[in-house]
């Protein structure tokens, strides 16, 4: 049977489009002083084109039991640095928490499905800089 979209049957691989937008994924650290209200500060780390992947329902079933709401799961390119501790904002300006990231090899080229969750809603200070 034959993948769509087609490569070369050595490769057994499906190519990625990510053609549904672009995130940027920024990394999380709590910049208040001890004993004092959490401040959370944003810095952006990358920003990536993304597709949109679909939730399973056992996913979906067994994230409900752990009473928490998948909003979104997407694709994007593999890249170093990319956690659980990050916040994602889409190209609407919409945010979410980075729930889990999931590598998947069986593609091309090599990617991380990212499942985002509500965005927390806490004071936040976002910095447009990226970090080499």
């Amino acid at each position: 049977m034959r993948k769509i979209p087609f490569r070369p049957r050595s490769d057994k691989q499906i190519s990625q489009t990510f053609i549904d937008g672009f995130v940027k994924l920024y990394s999380v650290q709590d910049t208040a002083e001890i004993g004092r209200m959490p401040v959370k500060r944003e810095t952006l780390v990358v920003q990536l084109d993304y597709e949109n992947r679909s939730v399973g329902s056992s996913q979906f079933y067994q994230a409900a039991q752990a009473q928490i709401k998948i909003e979104k799961v997407i694709r994007v390119q593999r890249h170093p640095g990319i956690d659980t501790k990050m916040t994602a904002e889409l190209e609407d300006g919409t945010k979410y928490d980075v729930a889990r990231v999931q590598l998947i090899t069986d593609c091309h080229p090599a990617s991380l499905d990212l499942t985002l969750t509500e965005y927390s809603q806490a004071e936040d200070q976002t910095e447009e800089q990226e970090d080499d």
